[in-house]
């Protein structure tokens, strides 16, 4: 990196197709583990800069921005696991406005067989599917589709799904998972425009935590939202039987499911 101001620029990673993107932090200062701007030169095992910016351009902080500099971050202590695909994007400034000098060069260290797969997926809203996943909402309304922009990078572009919206009750399936698993991920689609979506996670009849999504966009609806269930829950069959719990405070909000993915650590 080189020239203008360039260490605001957000981090918005993207694991596996997934709206919004799941990682977002606030700044490259933060993401390198430095904490503020311009550093002396230091080296840690997990990240480091090479040599000391600020001296380096002169002693103050504009010329700092007129030298080279180069950062590195090592995701040992803080794994990012992914099944098919991960797009990692930083930002040009606060508002991706800095017209800078980037260079940047990522290694992945990939195992043979993955590490997170894909074992199966509803749409919500087929009958075919709700039927082989034994899907049912005891407080669910009709069908919906809906035509809605998303976040992320994509977000000019429409698209269309099918699903249902949950003011209260129960929603119950069943999905396929491998038995050796070490933990679950379970996606679902979402409309973000009703906010503090909120449901009590079940799994084989164990409860395994809250199930919330505080956000709204009313502008850019669609958003994929993730619950982790530990491998305590998920380990040893070859499916598991899911029931959320649909809470609604306000009376107003609505919990929206879309379609689910499943993903199985291994």
């Amino acid at each position: 990196m080189m020239n203008s101001h360039y260490c605001e620029g957000n981090e918005h990673f993207v694991l596996d197709g997934a709206v919004p993107p799941q990682w977002n932090g606030t700044g490259t200062e933060d993401y390198y583990l430095a904490c503020f701007w311009p550093n002396p030169d230091f080296d840690t095992p997990f990240g480091c800069v090479a040599g000391n910016i600020q001296e380096e351009g002169g002693g103050d902080l504009p010329g700092a921005y007129h030298v080279p500099a180069s950062y590195s971050r090592f995701h040992l202590e803080a794994p990012i696991p992914f099944f098919s695909s991960i797009d990692a994007r930083i930002q040009h400034g606060g508002q991706s406005d800095i017209i800078s000098n980037y260079r940047s060069l990522a290694f992945a260290y990939l195992r043979k067989s993955p590490a997170l797969t894909q074992t199966d997926s509803i749409d919500v809203g087929h009958p075919e599917s709700e039927k082989a996943h034994g899907y049912r909402a005891s407080n669910g309304g009709a069908a919906t589709e809906l035509s809605a922009y998303p976040e992320g990078e994509h977000f000019e572009t429409i698209s269309k799904a099918t699903g249902r919206y949950h003011t209260g009750g129960e929603i119950r399936f069943r999905v396929a998972v491998d038995p050796a698993n070490n933990g679950v991920r379970l996606r679902r689609r979402i409309d973000q425009k009703s906010p503090r979506q909120k449901a009590l996670v079940y799994v084989d009849g164990r409860y395994a935590g809250c199930w919330y999504h505080g956000y709204a966009n009313e502008y850019l609806r669609w958003s994929d939202d993730d619950f982790e269930i530990g491998s305590g829950f998920s380990r040893g069959g070859k499916s598991l039987d899911i029931r959320l719990v649909v809470k609604v405070d306000d009376g107003k909000s609505a919990f929206s499911d879309f379609g689910y993915t499943i993903y199985c650590y291994r």
